[in-house]
């Protein structure tokens, strides 16, 4: 995406595909399911699941495998309730070449709830409904940003509802379990930018919403020959996401005819599939390790067809890449203490090529490391649920290429992520404090080993 600035006569088409670019950038960033917790994407969406680093693909087994897995929805006894929320502390600084001067992005923190419900109807088939934000961040830049003409604010939010139907199929096959999902994809985006004529400054202004549609489906084997082993596989669809928004300019009235007219810009955008797969064990009966691969087909979205005020169209190329996102996390239950312990770590690469690198998402190859904890002592049979995560901190430079982008230098990124939970579980034995303490209290009885997730 080439940087233009708007220095003295404007072009009109270049403007406008200049602020159209921005948007289309920040549409595919706020809807994709990919960690990127110091910019707008955020994948924790489950106190426990933040706790393991997310390696929970595998293991999941309670209401929210409607967003981790829909397999492990096959699993749910009774009637399951998580509700939480995450609280998101990013930091992001922008150093321009031939500058030692900073400019670090302010108000970014965020909190995001999640609400998953499932319910078992038979034997075999189960339902859930989830609703989590994995965007719902923002940035805002100094007016002294050095690229305060990219962008001053954006704000993304975007929420997943999800309805699934989950089945153990383990009359056909014991031990396997699958479920299928939609996800309905309401969003909303603002962002500002200022534009630049020489000494004088103008404004650019959109504010919109969108909408898309998309499913997901998952499985969950757990040979019966070798207990304590299970597999995860979950598929997540493409998301087409239609996006309508109002710009508004404004500019001293020497400039204001450079610019183009206020109306209205909307394109769709296809968003790519991305595969989990994941493989746990007890290799001891109170002790779980798990881990988990996700890829993403980034390099399948190649171009967004962008529709201007006047019924032109401009067709921006995209250039980003797969990625494989790698995770590790362990759980181990003090069954007698009603408590569990967790502990992860993820490497999750950047799809933005360094020539796209701008101040619109700073991002980094990430390495993160989370720990978590559960207390399932509480009234009701409730189980309290805590999970921090910690994304290192980390740089990356721009490209060298002349004008890929127009403003060259590093970005550093780091972040916490505090992810707050409550569940219950109903239609189970009222002396059960919680399915997976069962299960360690039962294999801790008899020596054998079971799987138990989440």
């Amino acid at each position: 995406h080439s940087v233009l600035r708007l220095l003295g006569t404007s072009r009109t088409g270049d403007s406008m595909n200049k602020l159209l670019t921005v948007v289309s950038a920040a549409l595919i960033t706020s809807t994709a399911a990919q960690a990127n917790a110091g910019g707008f994407l955020i994948p924790e969406n489950s106190a426990r699941a933040t706790g393991r680093a997310n390696a929970v693909t595998a293991s999941v087994s309670d209401a929210s495998a409607a967003y981790y897995n829909p397999g492990g929805l096959g699993l749910v006894q009774g009637i399951v309730i998580n509700l939480g929320a995450t609280l998101i502390l990013p930091q992001s600084s922008f150093t321009e070449d031939g500058s030692n001067e900073e400019t670090d992005v302010r108000d970014a923190d965020a909190v995001t709830p999640n609400f998953y419900m499932a319910a078992q109807l038979s034997k075999v088939v189960r339902v859930g409904i989830g609703f989590n934000v994995p965007f719902g961040s923002q940035l805002n830049w100094p007016a002294t940003s050095p690229a305060a003409e990219e962008v001053r604010r954006i704000s993304l939010r975007a929420a997943f509802i999800t309805p699934v139907v989950g089945f153990d199929l383990g009359h056909i096959v014991p031990g396997l379990t699958a479920g299928v999902g939609i996800d309905l994809v309401p969003s909303t985006l603002e962002l500002k930018r200022d534009i630049w004529f020489g000494e004088d400054t103008g404004k650019a202004h959109l504010a919109g919403s969108g909408f898309g549609v998309g499913a997901r489906a998952g499985l969950t084997y757990r040979p019966p020959l070798t207990p304590g082993l299970s597999f995860g596989l979950a598929y997540r669809s493409e998301v087409a996401i239609d996006f309508e928004g109002d710009g508004s300019f404004a500019a001293p009235a020497p400039y204001r005819s450079s610019l183009p007219p206020d109306g209205v810009i909307s394109t769709s955008i296809t968003l790519p599939q991305s595969v989990l797969a994941g493989i746990s064990y007890h290799v001891l009966p109170e002790l779980e390790v798990e881990f988990d691969v996700n890829w993403v087909g980034w390099s399948s979205f190649d171009e967004v067809d962008l529709k201007l005020p006047d019924a032109s169209h401009e067709i921006l190329t995209q250039d980003y890449s797969d990625i494989f996102t790698l995770r590790a996390g362990a759980e181990y239950t003090i069954a007698d203490a009603g408590v569990a312990v967790r502990g992860g770590y993820t490497y999750d690469p950047t799809p933005i090529p360094a020539r796209h690198l701008t101040t619109l998402l700073p991002d980094i190859d990430r390495h993160v490391l989370a720990v978590g904890a559960s207390y399932d002592r509480l009234p009701l049979g409730g189980t309290a649920d805590l999970g921090v995560l910690w994304v290192l901190p980390g740089s990356k430079r721009t490209s060298d290429t002349l004008g890929e982008p127009d403003h060259k230098g590093s970005f550093d990124v780091s972040a916490w992520v505090v992810g707050l939970g409550y569940s219950m579980q109903l239609g189970r034995p009222a002396k059960a404090a919680s399915p997976r303490y069962v299960k360690a209290e039962a294999e801790a009885k008899s020596g054998g080993r079971v799987a138990s997730g989440l």
